[in-house]
């Protein structure tokens, strides 16, 4: 990984994010009067957004307590149905806000201590 997330990073994991958008989208126009499917749509958009953050702090984060060689082996990158790869983006979609906000507030206690 390098120091700090590219635009190639953000674009090539955004991908999935618009496919999910697509699919919430879908599902709120054909059901525009449900107030749920649109505050589901709303954080579905707010997810999609941050997912490339939210997955760059959590890939960071696993780094710091495994190495690189963990994550590389078959069990992890394989597609032949015992791949883990489909679960960890799942895991960082659904994470995302509250590790934003986690990681604002590590870097706001941070930046506040310094002072």
């Amino acid at each position: 990984m390098e120091s700090g997330m590219t635009l190639k990073y953000y674009l090539k994991n955004s991908v999935w994010s618009v496919i999910v958008i697509g699919v919430f989208f879908y599902s709120w126009m054909n059901n525009p009067e449900s107030e749920l499917t649109y505050q589901l749509f709303l954080a579905v958009l707010i997810n999609s957004f941050l997912f490339p953050f939210s997955k760059y702090i959590i890939e960071k984060t696993a780094l710091l307590f495994s190495k690189k060689e963990f994550w590389q082996r078959d069990f992890f990158t394989s597609s032949t149905g015992g791949s883990l790869v489909v679960i960890f983006e799942f895991f960082c979609f659904i994470l995302t806000i509250p590790v934003c906000i986690l990681f604002l507030a590590v870097k706001s206690v941070k930046t506040l201590s310094k002072l």
